[in-house]
């Protein structure tokens, strides 16, 4: 049931509109609902404060002793180990922000076309012409 929901408004949302206008506004009142949804949980300096905290954490101070207790060839071995595990690592996390963003943007789009009773007539106007 949820892939053919998920058809169903990509057919809805995707090529059964012919109002790109339409289309337009439903697309920016979803972004605004996605931004008061996402974009106010943390701000900016938290944001940066989080993020230079992890790029400079204790590791980098202890980096140095590593080398020495390691050797060069060791311990280059396992920083490259490191920056892969760490490369993998990140690219989840992006791909899933993305997959929630899209979930949150969709579902925005759903709230919006729900609480706008001209978009749910052409809406249904759409739907019954495509299907003629």
């Amino acid at each position: 049931t949820m892939s053919r929901e998920r058809t169903e408004s990509v057919v809805v949302f995707g090529q059964a509109w012919g109002d790109q206008k339409l289309l337009r506004s439903v697309s920016a009142k979803a972004n605004e609902l996605v931004q008061e949804a996402v974009g106010s949980k943390m701000g900016f300096g938290l944001a940066v404060t989080f993020m230079l905290n992890s790029l400079t954490g204790l590791s980098l101070l202890t980096l140095p002793y590593g080398f020495a207790q390691s050797g060069f060839l060791v311990g280059a071995l396992l920083l490259f180990l490191c920056m892969l595990l760490a490369f993998v690592t990140a690219t989840f996390m992006c791909e899933a922000l993305t997959i929630a963003n899209a979930l949150t943007y969709e579902e925005a789009e759903k709230q919006t076309v729900l609480s706008d009773p001209l978009l749910r007539t052409h809406l249904s106007e759409e739907r019954e012409h495509a299907i003629k």
